[in-house]
């Protein structure tokens, strides 16, 4: 099957394909999410501002986790909040106080669970680092959504707090564990302590702008496909995804078979390494006096 055939197919068609090749773990972090805001809709931005934002942001977080899960993808894992943010201003810190309640308490959210039974944890080392009162009707909310989705079972969706260092935390889990069962517990144990669940490896990362994955401690086992959007997290689009399952299911799963290959093909496949052998992927150049990144057209194709 070729992409512009993946790209016409049904949505069922699509999430059968998917579900055919396995359950499917996504690390996607949403990030450039203001700037998204700005440029979409700048009226509200410049006239309402903060609370149009927490409005706005927190439907578009619920109408691109369907879109994984309608194409489907069964298992997410959200990276949300962490010390990259901490370290902002008080003002900021609040949008995200606020966005992680819109998150557990709205009617919007809740319904969006309970129509997709979707199972909702958070994960990370939130407790070791929120310790701020401001934060603790955040923990309180996530506790109380974990378990009213508790029974959900035809998707799960992972929010990741302070999920970038979790040495601490799993030390931790070791050592209860081991004190619990009389012995050294097994990786499987550990990721489903640290998580709330057993969750496989990790499938593919969609994130944006600079080429990094983060946030995804224990279940990144250098199999998984990466992916790195130029735009805003909140631009991904059925389209886009698509494009990226393509690849995932189809395009990366290649023959290391290079003994077979006729000697006109060792020669395409010189010349195409000596065309680009100066081309890096996640080169980049920054714009608007610094302010952002963007990543630089890398490959070049030989000739027809």
């Amino acid at each position: 099957m070729d992409v512009e055939t993946f790209q016409r197919l049904s949505v069922t068609e699509v999430a059968s394909l998917v579900r055919a090749a396995g359950p499917k773990v996504c690390g996607f972090p949403p990030n450039g999410t203001r700037r998204w805001f700005m440029l979409e809709h700048p009226e509200l931005a410049a006239t309402r501002g903060f609370e149009a934002y927490l409005q706005v942001a927190g439907q578009r977080h619920l109408d691109v986790w369907q879109i994984f899960f309608d194409h489907g993808v069964d298992t997410v894992l959200s990276p949300f909040f962490g010390s990259a943010v901490a370290i902002r201003d008080e003002s900021y810190q609040r949008l995200y106080r606020q966005g992680l309640l819109w998150l557990t308490t709205s009617r919007q959210a809740l319904d969006f669970y309970h129509t997709h039974e979707v199972r909702v944890s958070i994960y990370g080392s939130a407790r070791r680092h929120l310790t701020d009162p401001a934060y603790a009707e955040v923990l309180e909310s996530f506790e109380a959504i974990a378990q009213q989705t508790a029974h959900h079972r035809q998707h799960r969706l992972f929010v990741g707090i302070y999920a970038e260092d979790a040495t601490d935390t799993v030390a931790e889990i070791v050592v209860r564990l081991y004190q619990t069962q009389g012995q050294v517990p097994s990786k499987r144990q550990i990721i489903e302590a640290y998580y709330g669940d057993d969750v496989a490896p990790l499938s593919f990362f969609i994130g944006f702008e600079p080429m990094a994955m983060f946030d995804v401690p224990l279940v990144a086992s250098g199999m998984e496909d990466l992916y790195f959007t130029v735009s805003p997290s909140f631009y991904l689009d059925s389209y886009t995804l698509r494009a990226i399952l393509y690849d995932h299911l189809y395009a990366r799963r290649t023959k290391d078979e290079y003994g077979r290959l006729a000697t006109e093909e060792w020669s395409q496949l010189g010349a195409f390494y000596r065309l680009n052998r100066h081309h890096v992927l996640g080169v980049g150049r920054q714009g608007a006096q610094g302010c952002w990144w963007h990543p630089l057209p890398q490959v070049e194709l030989l000739p027809e």
